[in-house]
């Protein structure tokens, strides 16, 4: 597929700690800007660059109302 049929999405990123009793939001959001269609491999490489840190990390996919899309 040519790179020209692709949309670019701005993407918003944000970091949290979550434990069992509450989830908190830390560091300043970051917008992404990425292709329509990419892999896993290439989206975790893109992510891994604004990581405030290498650490353990997960990717949730939401629909805009912090519902994860499954």
């Amino acid at each position: 597929m040519l790179n020209c049929c692709r949309r670019i999405l701005s993407v918003p990123i944000v970091n949290r700690q979550s434990d069992v009793v509450s989830v908190k939001l830390f560091g300043h959001p970051n917008i992404l800007y990425l292709p329509s269609k990419l892999t896993g491999t290439l989206l975790y490489q893109t992510v891994d660059r604004v990581v405030p840190c290498l650490a353990f990390y997960s990717i949730h996919l939401t629909d805009g109302q912090v519902s994860i899309v499954v």
